[in-house]
């Protein structure tokens, strides 16, 4: 990923692509305020769909319906919007990502539970399906906030644990003599 130091980046992926679609005008309203990129993975079922609700696209901006490099994205990042897989949890932590999360609806799959994990500690904001507009709008305002950013950031920092790798293979039984 190639950014301009002086570029803030969102990076916006599988969360609730209809609500992003429909607060188009206020994210290039906050892009003549500010130099935002925004790195939209809206998934294959819905790439035509959400490629055509978009009017007015600032050729910046990259939509796709996956990117190979999402992790590059995501660490080049200033704000996450995003659903609360395990996987994207950990991943969040590890690069000390402020999110947006919306957690995917089924009680099977747990991601509310994983998104509360950092919502507690401040470093994330849990927003349902049914409020996916009201999310984005939240992103919107988080984004011209450079010091609540920088605030989730430190929160999230303390959930990482540098010996993770470390600490399994000790504690499994495998591994033991």
């Amino acid at each position: 990923v190639f950014l301009n130091p002086s570029e803030e980046v969102v990076a916006e992926y599988r969360a609730k692509a209809e609500a992003f679609a429909a607060q188009q005008a206020e994210w290039e309203k906050l892009k003549e305020e500010k130099n935002i990129r925004i790195y939209w993975a809206t998934g294959k079922t819905h790439y035509d769909e959400i490629f055509s609700k978009i009017e007015k696209r600032n050729m910046k901006d990259i939509i796709k319906p996956y990117f190979d490099n999402l992790i590059n994205i995501m660490a080049a990042a200033d704000l996450v919007i995003c659903r609360a897989g395990a996987l994207t949890i950990s991943e969040l932590i590890e690069l000390k990502k402020p999110s947006v999360l919306i957690p995917y609806n089924s009680v099977k799959v747990g991601q509310y539970e994983n998104a509360v994990i950092l919502q507690e500690r401040e470093g994330a904001l849990i927003f349902n399906n049914s409020d996916a507009d009201e999310a984005v709008k939240t992103a919107i305002d988080l984004i011209k906030d450079d010091n609540q950013l920088q605030k989730m950031k430190l929160r999230i920092k303390a959930l990482r644990n540098a010996n993770a790798t470390e600490s399994i293979i000790n504690s499994l039984d495998i591994w033991r003599n």
